[in-house]
């Protein structure tokens, strides 16, 4: 940022002016520097502040060679100090080098720079466009697709946790064993950068049936997943709900009766081959009548039954034989 002519723009008054007084020449450079810097995410060396503080409160040095316009030594070295201090971001106070000023000019020079730019750095843009760094992934059994959400970064590299990098923006990366792993990226621009972790947990998939550890109740069975279909009464959970379904087969006055499912969470279905004229009742535990299902209805809903153990009681009016099966409800 540069700084208004000692006497302002003479010679382009008439058509500007602002540029008649240093006050309004200064002013417009001042806020033009500053549009430059957000248009272009830049940094500011504000030199023109400086000066123009140093001339309200310091009018006893002289920054101006006799063009009004050149910095005298004691402005150049204004600039250096402000230059020094957004580049290190460093008390400048603790500079030593006074060039051919003496101590207390050079001390009154860092003073204001310390005062109007290393005390307030973010004014200036310092920090405001360094890099971010973050991502977010998305995981497929073993596989995790990364995305670099970063900002203000040229370059990246990612540490995967188990030994592999990659410096890839979107990297895909595969596992090879189950675990927890821990992944890093640093986004980094202009020698600054800037480092984020995230843990993960992987699975595999170790029958090979799109299903991973951690829902497939059988990772050594592709016939055992969650996708499966339950086979009856044969002592395996091949849908991985945490239970074998069961159909129970009764006899009543010689004619084979199924009930299925069990455990049953919706509907219960009794299937028969002959008309029976059948009544069926639900009962809890201590025999306390729960629901009565309609007269030879072969398709029971229990949905909004409380979950737990129940006798089903099926018998037939006209002779009084009747069975009673215990039902689980999910």
């Amino acid at each position: 940022m540069t700084w208004g002519r000692e006497n302002g723009d003479q010679s382009n008054c008439a058509i500007l002016p602002w540029l008649c007084t240093y006050e309004g020449m200064d002013s417009m450079l001042n806020l033009r520097y500053r549009i430059m810097a957000e248009d272009n995410e830049a940094l500011v060396s504000p030199v023109g502040e400086v000066w123009h503080y140093i001339r309200d409160n310091h009018p006893e040095i002289d920054l101006y060679t006799g063009d009004g316009s050149h910095p005298t030594i004691r402005g150049s070295y204004l600039a250096a100090i402000t230059f020094y201090t957004i580049i290190f971001q460093k008390d400048p106070t603790l500079i030593p080098f006074n060039s051919s000023l003496d101590e207390a000019m050079a001390a009154n020079i860092k003073d204001a720079v310390k005062l109007l730019v290393y005390d307030d750095l973010a004014e200036w843009n310092i920090g405001a466009y360094n890099p971010v760094a973050d991502f977010s992934a998305t995981s497929e059994i073993n596989v995790l697709t990364f995305e670099n959400t970063s900002i203000y970064t040229d370059e990246v590299t990612w540490d995967f946790g188990d030994g592999n990098l990659s410096t890839l923006e979107n990297p895909v990366h595969e596992y090879a064993e189950e675990g927890n792993y821990t992944v890093t990226l640093v986004a980094s621009s202009c020698g600054i950068a800037d480092t984020v972790r995230q843990e993960f947990t992987v699975y595999v998939d170790l029958d090979s049936d799109g299903f991973s550890t951690e829902t497939d109740c059988n990772d050594d069975d592709a016939l055992i997943n969650p996708d499966a279909e339950e086979i009856a009464n044969n002592g395996i959970d091949e849908d991985c709900d945490g239970e074998d379904l069961l159909t129970s087969t009764r006899e009543l006055q010689g004619v084979e009766i199924a009930i299925y499912p069990n455990p049953v969470s919706d509907f219960l279905y009794l299937e028969y081959a002959t008309s029976l004229n059948l009544q069926v009742e639900l009962l809890n535990v201590n025999g306390q009548l729960v629901r009565v299902f309609p007269e030879n209805r072969q398709v029971l809903n229990v949905e909004g039954i409380p979950s737990g153990v129940y006798l089903l009681k099926v018998w037939q009016q006209a002779t009084q034989h009747y069975f009673v099966e215990k039902i689980w409800i999910k």
